[in-house]
């Protein structure tokens, strides 16, 4: 499903090297690494959203569908996110409109591609995630909690019914047992939908819970890869044993 070779963001220094890993269908795939190891910027190259002017291409490539997300116009951008990939932001709270009810807000999804409003599969996504959608439609976000206003990003990412869902950092400030209800409720969710998810996260012991596959990052380098389970039981790179001997978590 999503391809990425060789790929290496910055500017004037780079903030990645080479980075190289896929997303097979149906999978659910982790970059874990500490702050300011690149996994985020990485993720947000796969829809070709990076800040500028620090977020520049230095060199690699990144397919979806075998196509290069680098050659795609911006009208094809503008379809391929929401639609094809989706993203679930780590602070709901900043991402959410604080003067727009969240009826509003899901409406916007639609409005924003010309989309005729589906007010069915709003609620139908409100009451998957586990909320009463009478009244969480009529809320602005100051007056939900914060794994309610989490769930109701989690809603808005799959309106469109996408293939791919990135969930960067999406549990980081829920308390713990908030944190396990969104793990599995992504898990839930991925394994109905038929979709592929790559998580990002800081934290190795939460990503064993969700994730098959994944990519430790450090420093902007991709420094250890491959089945969930391997890389916590037989950690083949230093820095993730000593992560691991010293009970840290990312």
């Amino acid at each position: 499903m999503l391809v990425v070779k060789n790929l290496s963001i910055g500017a004037p220094m780079p903030l990645t090297h080479k980075v190289s890993f896929e997303v097979k269908e149906n999978e659910i795939y982790a970059l874990i690494g500490e702050s300011g190891s690149g996994k985020s910027i990485t993720a947000m190259a796969t829809m070709a959203m990076l800040p500028m002017p620090n977020g520049q291409i230095l060199e690699g490539e990144v397919f979806w569908k075998s196509e290069d997300i680098f050659k795609k116009s911006p009208a094809e951008l503008r379809k391929l996110r929401g639609q094809e990939i989706a993203v679930i932001f780590q602070e709901p709270g900043n991402a959410l409109d604080p003067l727009m009810t969240i009826e509003k807000q899901m409406a916007c999804v639609y409005e924003y591609r010309k989309q005729k409003v589906d007010r069915e599969r709003c609620i139908e996504l409100l009451k998957r995630v586990g909320l009463p959608e009478n009244r969480i439609l009529k809320s602005y976000p100051h007056e939900l909690s914060g794994g309610m206003k989490q769930r109701v990003m989690i809603a808005m990412a799959l309106l469109l019914k996408p293939k791919l869902l990135i969930a960067d950092e999406p549990t980081t400030a829920l308390d713990v047992t908030i944190q396990f209800q969104i793990i599995e409720l992504i898990k839930e969710l991925q394994a109905e939908m038929s979709m592929s998810v790559l998580f990002i996260s800081h934290n190795l012991s939460l990503v064993s819970q969700v994730a098959e596959r994944g990519a430790v990052m450090r420093d902007g380098l991709v420094v250890e890869e491959g089945i969930i389970k391997d890389i916590v039981l037989h950690p083949q790179h230093s820095y993730t044993k000593e992560l691991l001997s010293n009970l840290i978590e990312f």
